[in-house]
């Protein structure tokens, strides 16, 4: 018998919130709408604001354009609505999952995972107690759905379940003792220890990393919550070292969070909202490194380490796991029947253009301003003789010393934590999946092969300057340099609300 299996993918488009909202609004009710944002009836403006929310992107040009208006009333309105919406887009794009097909005929199941991995880009095996089952055969075909879904799907056809509790690797644990041995310990509030690794690149974003691993089905199946890309499920915290830092009067369970591949994605925290267990108690959440959300993330962000003095082990950045606790009530709570709460997490947004420089090659002495304040300005371009193409060019922050407590060659300091130089030039490191923030480009978009880079940071009354010279060489048949682009992938906060039904205590 002929044995196939193939996978088929297809990212959608954008989610219909990067169009109009709702087919059946009417858009020609807009310029009345931001009229009446001033309305000296506060009805009429309470109205106005839901009805604009409502329209959501549709409403998003006419709304930034009455945020410079003169009205104070429709400036202030008209500036939290775009807001509002503009994070509603992005969150729904950043959380947009990928759609697969797996459809496989008589395929081993070790050859299927295989193919699976290969072809999402997330690595999937099976653990050592199943690797009896590499041989058996399965037939399968998922329809178009979501990464979950599918590994749902082909894990209740195979017999398998993912492993609850992710092992750490003795590679993780040797990350782990160099970033103590290289760190700076910091405090933070709520009890929390950052530590800064000197190496911007010895921290790693890991969640997507370490691999799936499918074994026996031993349990039924986990409390869980699909959030487009991303997966969130209620564990046991049963032999965890977090069950052993819980409180006599505390109840706990551990939030398993996992991200589609290719995110790179910081656990901040999980926010609970209500929580009834199995004798209709509702009990009361215990904060983990309450109020200092911003703070964390911003050391998160920028080679932060998280290390909890209460279980004397590190939080990884991008841990999948985190703990939710509970005070007990006055019966003893076995299970939540109903948990419902918000996930706020720290995501590396897709890149985007912030300044594009036209007609590259007569650009020389010009300045181009982003939109996000930085400038750019072309000192010098030549065109060698062998093809190559050199770009002298200064990048300039106005801002970039604001809160600026110490600078050397390799960090800032802030007050907020450690900004390393190449994120404060929207230049990130490997966890970025962006080779580089700076790109030379020819009419058709297909960039040049970049070969060298050097560059100088200095400081220019309160803001920061960056002398770069980047060399770059041209494909093969490739058109002369028409445009070059200085791209960032900033990190964004985005709230997933969730919930979860006979959650397990410990």
């Amino acid at each position: 018998m002929h044995i196939s299996c193939f996978l088929m993918l297809s990212l959608t488009q954008l989610l219909g919130v990067s169009s109009a909202a709702d087919p059946n609004a009417n858009v020609h009710e807009i310029p009345r709408l931001i009229t009446e944002l001033g309305s000296n009836d506060f009805k009429k403006r309470e109205a106005a604001t839901q009805a604009l929310d409502a329209l959501g992107p549709a409403a998003l040009e006419a709304l930034n354009k009455a945020s410079r208006g003169t009205d104070p009333e429709i400036r202030r309105r008209a500036e939290r609505l775009a807001q509002l919406i503009e994070k509603r887009v992005e969150t729904a794009q950043i959380l947009e999952p990928k759609h697969v097909r797996l459809v496989c005929q008589d395929m081993p199941i070790s050859d299927a995972l295989e193919d699976f991995s290969k072809k999402t880009g997330f690595a999937i095996q099976l653990g050592t107690e199943a690797w009896k089952f590499a041989d058996r055969k399965i037939t399968i075909d998922t329809g178009e759905t979501t990464f979950w879904q599918a590994l749902d799907q082909f894990c209740e056809k195979a017999g398998l379940v993912e492993r609850a509790h992710p092992q750490v690797t003795t590679a993780d644990q040797n990350w782990q003792a160099r970033a103590l041995q290289n760190g700076q310990l910091r405090a933070a509030q709520g009890g929390a220890i950052v530590i800064m690794p000197s190496s911007p690149y010895q921290n790693r974003s890991r969640v997507g990393e370490s691999p799936l691993r499918l074994v026996p089905s031993k349990e039924k199946s986990l409390p869980a919550f699909q959030a487009g890309a991303v997966r969130i499920r209620a564990l046991a915290a049963t032999g965890n070292p977090w069950k052993q830092s819980a409180n006599s009067g505390e109840a706990m369970f551990l939030l398993d969070v996992a991200p589609q591949p290719k995110m790179v994605w910081h656990n901040i925290e999980a926010r609970v909202d209500r929580a009834i267990d199995n004798n209709d108690q509702n009990l009361s959440p215990v904060e983990t490194y309450s109020g200092d959300a911003a703070r964390i993330a911003a050391a998160l962000a920028n080679g932060g380490v998280l290390w909890d003095p209460q279980t004397g082990t590190q939080a990884l950045v991008g841990s999948r796991e985190m703990p939710v606790r509970f005070k007990k009530g006055e019966k003893p709570s076995r299970m939540l029947k109903e948990l419902e709460g918000v996930l706020v997490a720290q995501v590396q947004a897709p890149p985007r253009v912030v300044i594009s420089v036209s007609n590259i090659l007569k650009a020389a002495g010009q300045t181009v301003k982003g939109s996000d304040g930085k400038s750019i300005k072309i000192l010098e371009i030549e065109t060698h003789a062998n093809g190559t193409v050199a770009v002298n060019f200064r990048l300039e922050d106005p801002s970039g010393l604001r809160g600026v407590m110490a600078m050397n060659r390799r960090v800032v300091m802030r007050a907020n934590g450690v900004v390393m130089r190449r994120a404060l030039a929207g230049i990130e490191d490997s966890t970025s999946q962006v080779d580089s923030g700076f790109a030379l480009q020819d009419a058709n978009g297909q960039s040049f092969q970049m070969e060298g880079r050097n560059d100088n940071l200095t400081v220019n009354g309160n803001a920061l300057v960056w002398e770069i010279h980047m060399t770059f060489r041209p494909r093969d048949g490739q058109a002369e340099p028409a445009k070059f682009l200085y791209t960032v992938r900033p990190w964004v906060v985005i709230e997933v609300p969730f919930t979860l039904k006979d959650v397990p205590l410990g």
